[in-house]
């Protein structure tokens, strides 16, 4: 995909297949991210594209800090909580799905 909206040269590349990805995906300062579409209050989003190595750190960071911010209010965070927070900055094909697993085996959730 970064090689594609890359590229300059016609010669080089499938013109409908840019076009495509264009309309889906921008590079901003060498960082693939996804156009999303929130709503009229928030606007759009250009969510980070996270590569398949970097998900479980994404995860672990976003679901560790929200459960030290929930300590107290009964320390729970939830796929719909997680959800919001890792996807307003971030994106990856199977993201709900990897939030679902996630909040599942959290033995902190299940107690909750």
């Amino acid at each position: 995909i970064i090689e594609l909206l890359e590229e300059d040269d016609p010669a080089e590349v499938d013109i409908e297949a840019k076009e495509s990805y264009h309309s889906q995906f921008i590079m901003a300062d060498g960082v693939l991210m996804q156009r999303a579409q929130k709503n009229t209050i928030q606007g759009d989003l250009a969510q980070i594209m996270v590569p398949q190595n970097l998900v479980v750190e994404c995860l672990r960071a976003y679901h560790d800090e929200l459960h030290r911010r929930a300590k107290g209010f009964g320390d729970f965070v939830g796929k719909t909580r997680l959800y919001e927070r890792v996807g307003s900055h971030f994106y990856w094909p199977t993201l709900k799905e990897d939030i679902r697993i996630w909040i599942t085996d959290c033995d902190r959730c299940k107690v909750l």
